[in-house]
């Protein structure tokens, strides 16, 4: 894997299910990343932690714009995933109910601190609460409630849940900021995320000040 060759830093793991891949291929909505899908702006805002790796779909020969893929062998591919996980600097995992996404929600709480986790919700209310009864067993104190307010943006990637180092966990929309971003929501919701692995971010950051120049 070129990426991982050419950045030596743990790498920012994406696993979810491989129809939320169509979610994130969503361009941007605001003018400064229109030409960015969802999930190039997820890498950008991780880039920070390390190079953004996910596992690719089997069988896909073009892969969508966004995460490095690395593909796994069709025996031992579950041994190959846990390696990742244990090489990650930070894991983000796309909410969801499938059985593969309970397994890697089941592996990924049991090896990983939990500031090294970020969950990117890709639905709405409905959605999420059928993920937080389905998935909240796994956590050591659950998942909170959807956060209420009416949405403002139409962001395929919704929300995030992050954790706090006793496994507190919080819940941040994305969608709520007129012509919100993904990239600019990261560095806006989840500063303690950054804080509680050591990333020390500048003070302003190109999107967000584009949001408050829309907004304004």
């Amino acid at each position: 894997m070129i990426v991982m060759a050419t950045d030596t830093r743990p790498p920012v793991v994406y696993l979810r299910a491989f129809s939320a891949d169509e979610v994130a291929a969503r361009p941007g909505r605001v003018r400064a990343v229109m030409a960015r899908t969802e999930e190039e702006q997820l890498g950008r805002a991780f880039g920070v932690i390390g190079p953004f790796v996910a596992v690719g779909r089997p069988g896909e020969t073009l892969p969508p714009v966004g995460a490095a893929r690395l593909y796994m062998p069709d025996t031992g591919w579950d041994q190959a995933v846990l390696e990742l996980v244990r090489e990650a600097g930070l894991i983000l995992l796309g909410a969801g109910t499938s059985a593969g996404i309970r397994w890697e929600i089941e592996q990924v709480t049991a090896m990983v601190p939990p500031e090294k986790i970020v969950i990117v919700v890709p639905f709405g209310k409905r959605g999420y609460e059928e993920f937080r009864s389905t998935a909240g067993g796994y956590f050591p104190r659950g998942l909170p409630a959807w956060g209420e307010g009416p949405a403002r943006t139409r962001l395929g990637l919704r929300a995030a849940v992050y954790f706090g180092l006793d496994w507190t966990p919080h819940f941040e929309r994305f969608d709520t900021r007129v012509r919100a971003t993904v990239e600019g929501s990261c560095f806006r919701c989840l500063l303690n995320v950054y804080r509680q692995n050591g990333i020390q971010l500048p003070g302003t950051f190109p999107v967000a000040v584009d949001e408050r120049a829309v907004d304004g």
